[in-house]
């Protein structure tokens, strides 16, 4: 499986990360920095989507960043276990408010009355 890489620019202020849980569904998330081997994982934000409380972190000064690894997991499921119904999640990485190019991550489907997990992992490259 290939690498993917998200680019970040060392003008474009300190980066952050948020989940956006749609279609009415709720669920829990974790995101990681790592060191440049994949090791070593810090936990640099989590929680729960429907407490109120704001789902957007800092992922670190600029300059610590280049080579590192960021990764998320998160679990979604609807408050009701009905058939057919559908989950919708965006990750979203930005720098001075702005998404970067690259740093939408989708992810979609049906529940089949249950929890859905899924989740990401990627190189930073800062230039």
């Amino acid at each position: 499986m290939a690498e993917i890489e998200l680019n970040l620019k060392k003008s474009g202020g300190v980066p952050t990360i948020e989940i956006v849980i749609g279609n009415a569904l709720w669920g829990t998330y974790k995101f990681k920095l790592w060191d440049k081997d994949g090791k070593n994982p810090d936990i640099i934000g989590s929680g729960f989507s429907g407490d109120g409380i704001d789902d957007e972190f800092k992922i670190g000064a600029i300059s610590s960043l280049n080579g590192r690894y960021l990764s998320w997991k998160m679990a979604v499921s609807g408050f009701e276990d009905g058939e057919n119904e559908q989950y919708h999640v965006t990750i979203l990485v930005r720098q001075k408010n702005k998404t970067v190019d690259g740093g939408i991550f989708t992810y979609s489907g049906s529940l089949d009355g249950g929890v859905k997990t899924e989740g990401g992992f990627v190189k930073i490259n800062v230039s």
